[in-house]
């Protein structure tokens, strides 16, 4: 905790050497007040959000080591024991320095992480696919993640001083996302070879930095324009996919099979608990001969659910090859492909 009595400013900071976060909150400070860093336990967020009123004032006894804790009215108080801060690392200093920049509305970039996110691997054997690859093309960014069997892309519009290709922890833009307001409100992302800082907000500005994934992320976009295009009204797709999922643990991977013809597609689940079949007609469709594929029924759906216009867009070559699945969200373009699983 830092307070500036210059500014009238109060900076939180909290880091565990690969994350750091802080935030600047305006405070009143008394006459006389002097500028003082210092280490506060975590214990601070329970008490502060058990006091009985929205503001707090804070006694700070740097000889004695601690600081009182009072709630606005005086009625409460507690001390809390503090020590000095002069070996606190300076995690977010470093990513700013000599970095790429580039800024974006904060509510897109939240849409973005919970549309794309999903899509990164768990798998410790896969350290850099546990990560969002964000990578400059031209004038736009592109945001990717990837656990092998499904990819889900976002291509939008942005501006950057250069050019940007780094791998962000999904855990830590999970995090963040959690922050980010659903406004048109603009973050600031600096990058270099260190790591990355999202920065938003202007009267309690808050700072959010991460180390960067070591290593090189698979070139995962493949064509699909030469590919058969067929549309199926995503509502009764997705009422398909969530009936035909209630019979298999979210933990399992379980094949729906599809016998796909010019007109119509028959879906085909078996497990222990059940057995479910249905007949969905196309929209329209540019299939010659029929084609039988697989997927895996909770990872189709989880794609699907994400596809908010009236029409699902797929594209496919065979029953082989991966499925490319479309959104023309005209913010996201989202862009998923899915490896089929075998019969």
């Amino acid at each position: 905790v830092t307070v500036d009595p210059e500014e009238n400013k109060l900076i939180v900071a909290a880091t565990n050497g690969n994350t750091a976060f802080d935030a600047v909150l305006p405070c009143r400070c008394e006459k006389g007040t002097k500028a003082i860093t210092f280490l506060m336990s975590t214990k601070i967020v329970d008490i502060l959000r058990n006091l009985p009123t929205e503001t707090v004032i804070l006694t700070i006894k740097s000889e004695d080591q601690n600081c009182i804790v009072q709630s606005g009215d005086k009625r409460s108080r507690m001390k809390v024991q503090i020590s000095s801060a002069d070996e606190y690392p300076a995690l977010m200093t470093e990513a700013e320095t000599k970095s790429t920049e580039l800024e974006m509305p904060a509510g897109l970039l939240k849409k973005i992480v919970k549309n794309v996110a999903f899509a990164a691997a768990t798998d410790e054997r896969k350290p850099i696919l546990k990560g969002l690859h964000f990578k400059s093309d031209g004038d736009n960014l592109v945001v990717t993640a990837s656990d092998g069997y499904v990819v889900a892309v976002s291509r939008f519009a942005t501006t950057a001083n250069s050019d940007i290709n780094t791998v962000i922890p999904t855990e830590a833009m999970a995090k963040l996302s959690k922050l980010l307001p659903d406004t048109e409100e603009v973050v600031t992302i600096c990058s270099n070879d260190k790591g990355f800082v999202m920065s938003f907000g202007e009267e309690q500005r808050i700072r959010y930095g991460c180390k960067k994934l070591a290593g090189t992320f698979p070139d995962a976009e493949l064509p699909y324009n030469n590919l058969r295009k067929i549309v199926i009204d995503t509502n009764n797709l997705s009422k398909t996919l969530g009936r035909a999922a209630l019979g298999v643990s979210p933990q399992f991977r379980a094949p729906i099979v599809f016998n796909m013809t010019s007109c119509d597609v028959t879906s085909c689940l078996r497990s222990s608990l059940l057995e479910a079949f249905e007949r969905i007609d196309m929209v329209s469709s540019e299939m010659v001969e029929p084609v039988k594929i697989a997927f895996d029924v909770n990872l189709l759906k989880e794609v699907v659910s994400r596809v908010k216009e009236e029409d699902c867009e797929i594209y496919l070559e065979n029953g082989e090859k991966p499925v490319h699945i479309i959104s023309t969200d005209e913010e996201m373009n989202l862009h998923y492909i899915i490896c089929p699983v075998a019969i």
